[in-house]
């Protein structure tokens, strides 16, 4: 009572969230990438031979706890990495430093990502955040209402930021269509055009590619069952000269029960 009063005569921004099911929110993240150069690109072979043909394996569990609630009935919440387990090449690598790692995500509960800070805890050369930069997107995709004979149109977007001196945005221009529909949950699908546009220091990134996956969702709504996914680009950076890797990321993302 004391605080509703404070935050009413100083028209507090924030408020602490109570602890509801949040607190047991988790999700396994398995996703497959392989990485290319662009043999298409007009760049000496010296330099095109310098662009690794590699394998990047990711198993991460993820834990979600409710930080704070605002005005909006937006939520603040940290998105921490409680077990990772890579595989380069084939091979499982030893430790996995991102383990422990968090980010906070500031989300509706529809599903909706609106911002998120932090992101360079899980930027690192051997902590893989930023080379899997799809993956908030494949947690928060915020589908359209689809009917079921008719598909529906919906630009999936969220930022590009691993840190100081980076900053853009990705998109996926998506149909999305109704699957069917079993118990309390809605099967969805989509396919469509997804584009990264931004810059990294000062260099630039581009990259232009498709995203196609199968969603599970509840029927009330909210955050997702399920996410698979088969999403691939073209991403180049550079300055005058651009550089290009053919990059693909297969697997899912799927709630722990």
């Amino acid at each position: 009572m004391i605080m509703f009063i404070l935050c009413f005569l100083f028209a507090c921004k924030q408020i602490i969230l109570p602890k509801p099911q949040w607190s047991d929110l988790r999700y396994r993240a398995t996703i497959a990438g392989s990485f290319s150069p662009d043999d298409t690109q007009d760049v000496p072979p010296a330099v095109l031979a310098a662009i690794p043909q590699t394998t990047l394996d990711i198993d991460w569990t993820l834990s979600f706890s409710p930080m704070q609630r605002h005005n909006d009935d937006s939520l603040t919440v940290r998105l921490t990495v409680v077990q990772a387990n890579n595989t380069h090449n084939g091979n499982k690598l030893e430790s996995a430093p991102i383990e422990g790692k968090y980010i906070d995500v500031r989300i509706f509960e529809t599903g909706e990502l609106l911002d998120y800070k932090y992101a360079e805890h899980w930027a690192h050369e051997d902590r893989y955040g930023d080379v899997f930069d799809l993956l908030l997107g494949v947690l928060f995709p915020n589908p359209p209402r689809v009917e079921t004979s008719k598909p529906s149109p919906k630009i999936l977007r969220w930022p590009l930021r691993y840190g100081q001196g980076t900053g853009g945005r990705h998109g996926v221009s998506a149909l999305w269509s109704f699957d069917r529909a079993e118990e309390n949950s809605v099967f969805l699908s989509y396919s469509g055009k997804w584009h990264t546009d931004g810059r990294w220091k000062k260099f630039s990134l581009l990259g232009r590619g498709e995203a196609n996956g199968q969603l599970v969702i509840s029927e009330l709504g909210g955050l997702i069952e399920g996410h698979t996914i088969d999403w691939n680009r073209k991403l180049c950076y550079g300055l005058q000269q651009q550089i290009c890797q053919k990059q693909r990321f297969v697997g899912e993302v799927k709630r722990i029960r």
